[in-house]
């Protein structure tokens, strides 16, 4: 039960800090890869960097067993979807969107639950790298 509060009290956390990253990028958009940074680093417990250049593999040995695997792997996934759309004119967005959909395939095998969200967004992300070819 006190785990099932935890994880709920960091869920909520979470999607404030994206809410707010939004509302930063309005605002104040020189701040938001610092803030993006802090949120990596706070929630999944490496930078940015590490997300970005690292193999899947060595991502999901970083976050140890399955259960926590699959949670921070959606996280993941969350964080790098509002960043693609944070950042649409940056040149690595097409590296990015490739990692993001590795990441739906991950998360679509190892859950039991189907995602109509994860579904159209993987649809929207596919659009997007096929209208760049």
């Amino acid at each position: 039960m006190i785990r099932q509060d935890y994880l709920l009290a960091m869920i909520e956390n979470f999607f404030l800090r994206i809410s707010r990253l939004k509302k930063l990028n309005q605002e104040k958009p020189q701040e938001v890869l610092p803030e993006l940074n802090d949120i990596y680093q706070e929630f999944l417990n490496m930078n940015r960097e590490f997300f970005l250049s690292s193999s899947l593999k060595d991502i999901y040995s970083v976050f140890g067993q399955k259960q926590d695997s699959l949670a921070k792997t959606e996280m993941l996934a969350e964080l790098m979807y509002q960043e693609l759309n944070l950042f649409k004119s940056t040149v690595y967005n097409r590296e990015l969107a490739h990692r993001l959909l590795e990441l739906y395939d991950f998360i679509d095998h190892e859950s039991n639950e189907l995602s109509l969200e994860r579904m159209k967004r993987r649809d929207e992300i596919i659009k997007i790298l096929d209208s760049e070819i």
